[in-house]
């Protein structure tokens, strides 16, 4: 089953193999003007648009603060949505649904994951996610990723981990999240980018044996929700790329890479 969560970032590493079958599953362009909402809505909060770079503090406590032009469709909406926006001083990310809470079944075996490029199209960075038990999934053409977080369900374990150029390591500190009910949210440092760039990708799965699935990717065309085998890993199809000088919503066809047909602005 899924739920709706609110999450922002998170990561881990998990072994295990087994030849169990699998059986879990779920059955944009953008030519807006850019001072509107993907919803049609103009905007009005000063978190996007009107010629001043993307500058919004989430307050990590649990309550969404995000905003229209911040929310993403995932492949397991409207179930599961995800939100990402920025400041000077972090990357924000939030999840919501179902699989988010603390008491959803499997809580102990359900992650969300966020992969980050700290310079998408540079060709450098792992192209292949780490596995848990039998699942892992290839990254979208042109990322590339140093980090990611990982944040499990049931609220044990929160973590950073770093890209050595050939295996994944924890990092000292822990990531600042929060959770509440079905909505999790977390902040990136922006530390971590060189650049005036950085690339996301976000999803969920569940790797408990017998009902693996990797599932609520942001941007719902991005991969068709279900088990995702090391021998045939699903490749990710987009990433959101982030402009932190851009006054483009979060939400912009523009920021969606590699751009599908009819995205530019």
């Amino acid at each position: 089953m899924r739920y709706p969560i609110a999450f922002v970032l998170f990561v881990a590493a998990c072994g295990g193999d087994n030849n169990n079958p699998k059986l879990d599953g779920h059955a944009p362009t953008d030519s807006r003007p850019i001072d509107a909402h993907r919803d049609g809505t103009t905007l009005v909060d000063g978190s996007g648009g009107g010629g001043s770079a993307v500058s919004h503090t989430i307050a990590i406590d649990g309550t969404d603060d995000f905003t229209a032009g911040e929310t993403f469709a995932t492949t397991s909406s409207p179930t599961f949505s995800a939100y990402v926006t920025w400041d000077a001083v972090n990357i924000y990310i939030g999840y919501a649904g179902p699989d988010l809470a603390t008491t959803t079944s499997d809580a102990g075996t359900k992650w969300l994951f966020a992969y980050v490029d700290v310079d998408p199209g540079a060709a450098t960075g792992a192209t292949v996610s780490q596995r848990y038990n039998t699942q892992q999934i290839t990254m979208p053409a042109g990322f590339g990723a140093e980090h990611y977080f990982r944040f499990k369900s049931d609220g044990t374990l929160r973590s950073q981990e770093n890209y050595n150029g050939s295996d994944w390591a924890s990092d000292a500190t822990t990531p600042t999240s929060a959770n509440a009910g079905m909505y999790t949210e977390a902040a990136i440092p922006r530390a971590l980018f060189a650049g005036n760039t950085a690339g996301l990708v976000t999803y969920m799965i569940n790797e408990q044996d017998g009902a693996e699935s990797t599932f609520a990717g942001l941007y719902n065309d991005n991969f068709v929700d279900g088990y995702s085998d090391r021998t045939a890993p699903k490749a990710l199809l987009h990433y959101l790329r982030i402009d932190f000088t851009s006054h483009l919503d979060p939400d912009s066809g523009a920021n969606e890479e590699p751009s599908p047909i009819g995205a530019d602005i």
